[in-house]
This record gives structure tokens, C-alpha cells and sequence, in this order.
């Protein structure tokens, strides 16, 4: 039996089969240098090759000894696997990678270097990636989806993530926007409680999760002013900024460490000029940081008195405590609404996925008669609208 009458007992597509005058199988050929020859002479034609049950596995176009032209790869069944060109020997132009039939991946070559438009493709033949190449590396736009949702999409720069970037809600509706700087997030961040106004900000630098505040005058100078803005320096380097009138502190109270992050701020400070002793008080919102500057707690103060909702984070950023006050007690267990409204302030900040640390909570889940279920992330997933 002869080649040609060979392949056309193969149980694959003769449309898919490159046409050609001459082919031989690899195992005739011998390569010097990188040059294939056959019978002596660099080889123009198609070299092919078995699999183990005597299927084609792979044909490639070559031209004076070189691939150039077509290159084609298959599965046991006979069906197409990869499709990818060859321009002297180096991959060049449009190639193709194929899962049961269906494109997974597209990508565009230059002389042997990815150049161009890279699509990804899901099992149902819809866009999962997209992405830009310059010379080998992921230079240009970035788009990412899932279920043919967009998912995130931003841009690279030689590689590394720069720029603006966005991630969004399953619903469409933004999750997070923000830059990153050399791959790593850098400045402020705007996170979404799937609406459409930032919950909360978050600012990073060297990839570093902080919220934080640094000093406005980097220069640490000692500033004393009877009516108006003061900083007091500590040995240590800490240092206090603080507002005073006619020489009482008033408005807002900061505390700096010696690298100028922020680890205490007040909004307010009143004076309590009622009976004997007289009191600096706090009032408003009052904050603390840990020394790298991400949040570890806040609550609000009312004339010296907690009142209100008070959360605490650990130094990963995690909710782990969240308190009620009333006339600086802590109320949040005392009735069911009480207990409602705490729940509804975690899954406000936590987007509506109670983590596992502040397992406490779930106590007063099961005390409402409210259940959920536990996601793979190990979150504890219950519908806002229940509470």
C-alpha cells in the first residue's frame, strides 16, 4: 500500500490535510544544521508523522529545508489539535489551539515571537481572554470574561499590569477601579458594594494593603500657634497635628509614627466646661491604624460617649469585631433589631459575605433564624434582603 493510498483510510477530514506533490515521513528525513534534508537535498514538500495506532499525528509544509507554510497536529481520534505557521523556520502568523473542536486559543506570531491579538475561548466557544503581545510580552489592552460577562479589563505596559484597571460584579455593576504601578496596585482604590458608589477606599503603595495618611509636611517641623494648625514632635519622631483656638485644642486631633503614617485620628475635640473637672472630649468619628497604616478600628463618639456602630479590622484588613453602642454601651446583642442592624453593617462592608473570623456573628444568625451556606472561599453567603 502506498502513502497516498494510506491516508485515505485515516478517519481525518481530507479538508484539513495540506495539499502537496511530495510527502514523506520525518523518519526519512535527516537534519544538518537546521536544515531537513531528503535524499541528500534540502526537502520541499509535507513531512508527516504516525501516532501509536498508525494515525496522522502532525504534517508540516517545509521549502528548501525549512518549515514555512502550514503546520497541523491532531488527537488520537484524527481530530485537529493545533494549527500554526511557519515563515523560515520561525512561527509567523495566525495560530490556532483546539478542545473538542472548539477554538480555545488564537494568537498572532512575528518571526517567532508572539506579536499581536491573543484570544482565549470557554467550552462554549465564547471570548474568555483578551489580551495584546508586542515582541514576546503582554504589552496593550487587557480584557478578562466569564460566561461572556466582562469580568476585568485594564492594560499592560512591557508585562507588568499598569494603569487603570476595573473588576466587576457577576450583574455587570463595578467591584473595584484603581491603578496599578508596575504590576503592583498603587494609590487609591475605589471598592463597590455592588451599586453604583464607592464603599469604601482603600489605598495601596509597593503592593503594600494600607489605608492611610501621611503628614502634609514632610519636613517635621516643630509648628506652635495660639489660633490655628500646630505640630508637636516626640524624641521618638512621632509627632501630633493638632488645630488650636485662642490656645485650646479644637477640631481635628492626629497622631503620626516617625515614618509619618497615621496611626490615630480624631475629628473632634470638645472641652467640657461643666463642674469641677474640666475635660478634653472626644466627639465625631475617632480611628485607629496599625504601624503600617491599615485601619484597626473606628467608631463615632458623641460628646465623650461611643454611639453608633464600631468595627474593628485585624492586619490583613478583615473585619473581625463589629460593636453598637448606646451611651458608650455596647447594645448589640440587647434585642433583635439591634441584632439586625449589625448584621446588615457586616454584610454592608463585607459585600454581602460574612468571612469566617467574626464567627461570633453567625450566633445571631441562627438566633434570627436566618441560614446560609458556605462558599468555596470559605465565605457564609446570606441574602441582604433577608435581614
Amino acid at each position: 500500500m502506498g502513502i497516498f493510498d494510506f491516508f485515505k483510510k485515516k478517519p481525518v477530514n481530507n479538508n484539513d490535510l495540506i495539499d502537496s506533490n511530495l510527502r514523506i515521513n520525518w523518519d526519512q528525513t535527516e537534519d544538518i544544521g537546521i536544515i531537513t534534508h531528503f535524499n541528500g537535498k534540502p526537502f520541499t514538500g509535507i513531512c508527516f508523522s504516525l501516532n501509536d495506532n498508525n494515525n496522522l499525528d502532525e504534517e508540516t509544509e517545509l521549502v528548501n529545508g525549512l518549515k514555512h507554510g502550514k503546520s497541523k497536529e491532531y488527537h488520537n481520534d484524527g481530530e485537529l489539535f493545533k494549527e500554526i505557521n511557519y515563515k523560515n523556520d520561525l512561527l509567523d502568523g495566525i495560530n490556532k489551539w483546539y478542545s473538542d473542536g472548539i477554538l480555545s486559543v488564537e494568537s498572532n506570531y512575528r518571526k517567532g515571537e508572539e506579536h499581536g491579538l491573543h484570544n482565549e475561548y470557554d467550552k462554549e466557544g465564547r471570548l474568555s481572554i483578551q489580551v495584546n503581545y508586542k515582541q514576546g510580552i503582554q504589552d496593550g489592552l487587557y480584557y478578562k470574561y466569564e460566561n461572556g460577562e466582562l469580568k476585568e479589563e485594564g492594560k499592560y505596559k512591557v508585562g507588568k499590569r499598569d494603569g487603570l484597571w476595573k473588576i466587576y460584579f457577576n450583574n455587570g455593576k463595578l467591584s473595584e477601579e484603581g491603578y496599578y504601578n508596575e504590576d503592583e496596585r498603587d494609590g487609591i482604590w475605589k471598592v463597590y458594594n455592588n451599586s453604583d458608589k464607592p464603599e469604601r477606599k482603600v489605598i495601596y503603595g509597593k503592593n503594600k494593603f494600607e489605608e492611610v495618611e501621611k503628614s502634609s509636611n514632610s519636613s517635621k517641623e516643630p509648628i506652635q500657634n495660639e489660633n490655628g494648625f500646630n505640630r508637636i514632635i516626640s524624641d521618638d519622631g512621632s509627632f501630633q497635628e493638632v488645630y488650636k483656638e485662642r490656645g485650646r485644642f479644637t477640631k481635628e486631633f492626629k497622631q503620626f509614627n516617625d515614618k509619618g503614617v497615621l496611626v490615630y485620628y480624631r475629628e473632634r475635640i470638645i472641652h467640657n466646661n461643666v463642674g469641677k473637672d474640666k475635660k478634653l472630649l472626644p466627639d465625631g468619628i475617632e480611628k485607629t491604624y496599625y504601624q503600617d497604616g491599615l485601619l484597626k478600628t473606628k467608631v463615632s463618639f458623641i460628646k465623650g460617649q461611643r454611639e453608633g456602630l464600631g468595627t474593628e479590622y485585624d492586619e490583613d484588613g478583615w473585619l473581625v469585631n463589629i460593636e453598637y453602642y448606646k451611651n458608650d454601651e455596647n447594645v448589640a446583642w440587647d434585642n433583635n433589631e439591634n441584632m439586625k442592624l449589625v448584621l446588615r453593617e457586616i454584610l454592608n462592608i463585607m459585600d454581602n459575605q460574612i468571612p469566617m473570623m467574626p464567627v461570633l456573628y453567625l450566633g445571631m444568625l441562627e438566633s434570627l433564624g436566618y441560614k446560609g451556606d458556605w462558599n468555596e472561599d470559605s465565605y457564609y453567603i446570606i441574602s441582604q434582603s433577608l435581614i
